[in-house]
């Protein structure tokens, strides 16, 4: 599931990719054609306690989503916005289905919400606090059966309620080939996904926050456990059946099945909006997520009406329409951060993320996304303001990034353009930030790992006019120093970027959306790619030179052995080299990797490295064994001090590669 800005990586890759074969192109309503949009008059700067005009907004939001629905081809939006208890905005645009084609209906139409479901998650687990019946200190140990328990792996602290909450169980992360499933076949009980798929323990909880879906999953089984029956019944029970919230649930169109939850009512399901994605100049179906197994973490569907009621309830301090799910202290802790973090870093308040808008405003919020559809939720407490907005489309994701900021920006701040200066003596320091930071949102050994490090490594550099430069991800980004040591705020912006400097000022960390460690120069991506393709020339030289000359080898034992070993780790290392780049060129289909990992060329790349590595570390040793030979020895058929030399380079340059893929988890075919 997406998590709190920016979305979840590997999903909106996901959603990015253009996807499957082409379909005839069906007619788009009227909503979702890219006809030119008159843009609205500009409307004065209102004052706090004001309610936005609704007529000024609906043309505003108007404007908006038709222009980013053109921009990013979106084949169809919800849209909810509430004020002072009461909606102000309720309207969909575009396409919910491509055949037969049906509009979307903000009342009807059920979007899919991702992670956005955790604050309906967090909210349940609050009202068991409210009752007593557990404690935000417990550890999570103390509500689960001994095969879900989690072990302590060498850390001294237990993992809390709490720190699921605020993302920091110290899990690493791990979803590819399970976290989302394709078909309901591979729809596993929520006790067997998480005794199967629990991850490692990486560091101790409540220290920083590392997005953990596998966290919020295990709250849902604990409520569960706690309250006798499935989460998704509990769900309906405590959540949507109090609020009115008719057209919501966690549940998934499937087919009955002993074991797993019963699935989505088929009313609903004849009114969920498909999912597409754009390609050749047509909207396309793409295929459904199967999320059930941690329904607690994402698998919602419902309307912008709903969701507009969700919204009035939080607003509210957990009352809506007389109906209260929670109390004053829990709407207190609804905005209480949970962790202790630097300026303009989300807390989790208690599950909800943290931000600041323009103009200053706090929200509160949850974004969320799956391969198809993506989400934003944003809480204004001081303008007493929520805004809901989804779109169905794969690579869509811009049409709701920065939706709810321009709603506050038009209509309460009008932010000027903004260029910050840079202070050239920033050069001075350069080495102090430079460098290439990975994220804490990682799995941590495997293939999983070597596949997350192939895009998840961030650049940072010092530019000459004094700017600090963040790169990763296909965009860059500037930032001008604030004067507070460590600080630097968005050249083009009010965004915040922290670093975290040890006793003499040299960074070890920075929290850029969220937390990521400072990487050696072994995690160098050019460095990598540079080795890489030096030892697939060397390799390729190696057997050149064999067949030039007729396979002509050493007569001494040791040196020979050598020799033949180094052929063999050439051929291994071209060869993994090869397949890897096969699998590189060829590979299109990442919402496949998503549901099925590893792929088997990725394997094969990984086992004939492996195999590579040991005939590396072979020849070595009959190297080694096998002296140092004088030049002479060359007329005895043995090395000449050249040939010791090249022998020993070829060898120094396939164990560094070795070194390389290994820091990267490439070595482990079975993980």
């Amino acid at each position: 599931m997406a998590g709190f800005k920016p979305f979840l990586g590997l999903a909106l890759l996901a959603a990015a990719a253009a996807l499957g074969a082409q379909v005839t192109k069906a007619p788009v309503p009227a909503q979702a054609a890219a006809a030119p949009v008159e843009t609205p008059a500009a409307s004065p700067v209102l004052a706090r306690g004001t309610v936005i005009p609704a007529a000024d907004l609906e043309k505003f939001v108007d404007g908006y989503v038709r222009r980013a629905m053109a921009d990013e081809h979106g084949a169809g939006v919800t849209v909810g916005i509430v004020q002072n208890d009461q909606p102000l905005l309720l309207k969909g645009y575009g396409m919910a289905s491509l055949d037969p084609v049906r509009p979307v209906d903000p009342r009807r139409t059920l979007f899919r919400i991702g992670s956005v479901s955790k604050t309906m998650t967090w909210t349940l687990m609050m009202r068991e606090v409210e009752k007593g019946r557990l404690k935000l200190t417990d550890p999570v140990n103390q509500y689960l059966p001994p095969e879900l328990q989690v072990p302590d792996q060498g850390f001294k602290n237990p993992i809390r309620i709490i720190d699921l909450m605020s993302h920091s169980p110290g899990f690493e992360d791990s979803g590819l080939g399970h976290l989302f499933v394709d078909t309901p076949e591979r729809i596993l009980p929520a006790a067997e996904y998480l005794a199967r798929h629990r991850p490692d323990r990486v560091r101790e909880p409540g220290t920083i926050s590392a997005y953990s879906n596998y966290g919020v999953a295990l709250a849902g089984e604990i409520l569960a456990r706690l309250n006798g029956v499935d989460f998704q019944t509990l769900a309906d029970r405590d959540i949507f059946g109090p609020l009115q919230m008719q057209r919501s649930t966690y549940r998934e169109p499937y087919e009955p099945r002993a074991g797993i939850p019963q699935p989505m009512p088929k009313a609903l399901a004849a009114d969920r909006s498909h999912e597409f994605k754009y390609k050749g100049g047509r909207y396309q179906p793409s295929g459904y997520d199967y999320v059930t197994t941690i329904a607690a973490a994402g698998s919602i569907s419902t309307t912008a009406e709903d969701m507009i009621r969700y919204m009035r309830l939080h607003l509210n301090g957990g009352t809506l329409d007389g109906v209260k799910l929670y109390g004053p202290e829990t709407a207190r802790l609804f905005r209480t951060p949970v962790l202790n973090v630097p300026e303009g870093v989300n807390g989790w308040a208690h599950g909800f993320g943290m931000s600041r808008m323009p103009g200053g405003f706090a929200s509160f919020s949850h974004s969320g996304g799956t391969t198809s559809f993506f989400t934003d939720m944003v809480l204004v407490p001081e303008l007493n303001l929520g805004i809901f907005i989804s779109t169905n489309t794969s690579g869509a994701g811009g049409i709701v990034g920065s939706f709810a900021d321009a709603v506050v920006d038009e209509f309460y701040v009008k932010s000027p353009p903004i260029r910050r200066a840079g202070d050239p003596a920033l050069k001075d320091k350069a080495g102090n930030y430079a460098g290439n930071y990975i994220t804490t949102r990682r799995h941590y050994s495997g293939l999983e790992k070597f596949v997350g490090l192939l895009g998840g490594i961030n650049q940072v550099s010092v530019s000459d006019d004094g700017y600090l430069v963040t790169a990763g991800g296909g965009s860059a980004r500037s930032w001008a120093p604030t004067g507070k040591a460590g600080q630097f705020q968005a050249a083009d912006g009010d965004d915040l970027l922290n670093f975290v400097l040890d006793e003499n000022g040299k960074a070890t960390g920075v929290y850029l959306g969220s937390f990521l460690d400072r990487a050696g120069p072994l995690m160098s991506a050019t460095l990598f790619a540079a080795v890489a393709a030096l030892a697939a020339l060397t390799g390729f030289g190696i057997w050149l030179a064999f067949f030039a000359r007729k396979r002509v080898l050493s007569p001494l034992v040791g040196q020979r052995r050598s020799e033949q070993a180094l052929l063999a780790a050439a051929g291994l290392w071209l060869a993994s080299i090869l397949v890897f780049g096969v699998w590189m060129a060829t590979f299109t289909d990442i919402v496949g990797l998503l549901y099925h990992f590893p792929p088997a060329l990725l394997v094969i790349a990984s086992t004939l490295a492996l195999f590579g590595t040991i005939a590396t570390f072979v020849a070595l040793a009959f190297m080694v064994m096998s002296g140092r030979r004088s030049p002479a020895a060359g007329r005895e058929g043995g090395w000449t001090m050249w040939g010791t030399a090249r022998q020993g380079l070829a060898i120094a340059l396939f164990l560094l590669l070795a070194l390389l893929v290994a820091v990267r988890g490439g070595l482990l075919p079975w993980a």
